[in-house]
């Protein structure tokens, strides 16, 4: 009995070193395929519109908000996997709601909100070579928040920490922004290393945390969808 099943394991081809190495490559990279796809799954697998290469606006300007913020007519395509379909509207507001806060170098500006979803071509998808998603072309009205070098920030900028290199604002309560000393000082400030603060050289007011203060955008900064502003020509405002 012992010796048939040895032979019978002698018998079986023996697994060369390259081959072992090339089983467990193809068995990884299938767990990850496994794993990818139950994680967009549960993400719904739509592809948001902030990566998106086909959004952009129609140039219909729909309200002037402010020289930071417009109301714009935007195109845009989701893509959906099939068990997503049975509520594809949901799905698709879902998937859009993914671009909120989150720069868009296609739209030029962060979406801050969106509205009137409209799917296009009679509600039909298309589907591209093997892939499983539909993709979808979709409008709606989004508000954009489109901070540019020039434009000045009047309100929403508060103060939030102070240093000798530079002044640290957050802006509408979400996006950051900061001032250089060099600013600082040639809008006629300097820094007190006893307190550690900010001050204005005409008549010694402090800057105080907290405080709003207005600046014009010098530049602006995107990583990962997030943004900072540079900014310069700061002023204090003064407390109503």
């Amino acid at each position: 009995m012992g010796s048939k099943r040895k032979n019978s394991l002698e018998n079986q081809p023996t697994e060369s070193t390259e081959e072992r190495h090339e089983r467990k490559r193809l068995k990884k990279e299938a767990k990850k395929r496994n794993s990818s796809s139950a994680g967009a799954d549960r993400e719904d697998d739509a592809v948001d519109a902030n990566n998106n290469n086909d959004a952009h606006t129609d140039g219909t300007t729909t309200g002037q908000i402010s020289p930071l913020f417009t109301k714009q007519n935007i195109k845009l395509t989701v893509s959906l996997l099939p068990i997503h379909l049975k509520n594809k509207e949901a799905a698709i507001h879902k998937a859009i709601a993914k671009s909120l806060l989150r720069y868009s170098h296609a739209l030029k500006g962060v979406m801050l909100s969106f509205e009137n979803v409209k799917i296009l071509n009679n509600q039909h998808g298309s589907l591209v070579m093997e892939l499983p998603h539909v993709h979808y072309s979709v409008t709606c009205t989004a508000c954009l928040f489109r901070p540019a070098p020039g434009l000045t920030i009047q309100r929403g900028g508060i103060c939030n920490s102070q240093f000798y290199s530079h002044l640290s604002i957050i802006v509408f309560k979400y996006f950051n922004a900061s001032i250089s000393a060099q600013e600082l000082r040639q809008a006629g400030m300097e820094f007190d290393m006893n307190s550690e603060q900010w001050y204005r050289v005409s008549d010694e007011q402090f800057l105080e945390l907290g405080k709003e203060i207005q600046f014009s955008v010098a530049q602006v900064h995107e990583s990962g969808g997030l943004i900072s502003i540079d900014g310069v020509d700061p002023v204090f405002l003064e407390n109503e």
